[in-house]
């Protein structure tokens, strides 16, 4: 549980950075406007990959279902 939590943290911190990054260069008055067009696609890019990282680290660290909680979850759709 541990490592879960100590992976999960440090992609969270790596995007938080990035999003950091990104609002700069969006803010920046002066410069080459295809620099700074390069600069949000790499940031984006990276973004992008950091939040499928945490979503597949997420699902691979899921509890996995035991055979009953899978019925109950089955009778729970079958009753809406």
């Amino acid at each position: 549980m541990r490592l879960k939590n100590i992976i999960l943290t440090g992609l969270a911190h790596e995007r938080l950075l990035a999003y950091d990054k990104l609002e700069r260069v969006m803010n920046q008055d002066k410069g080459d406007i295809s620099k700074i067009e390069d600069k949000i696609k790499k940031l984006l890019k990276k973004i992008a990959t950091l939040n499928l990282m945490i979503n597949e680290w997420e699902s691979i660290t899921a509890p996995a279902l035991d055979r009953t909680q899978i019925s109950n979850l089955i009778n729970k759709k079958k009753d809406e």
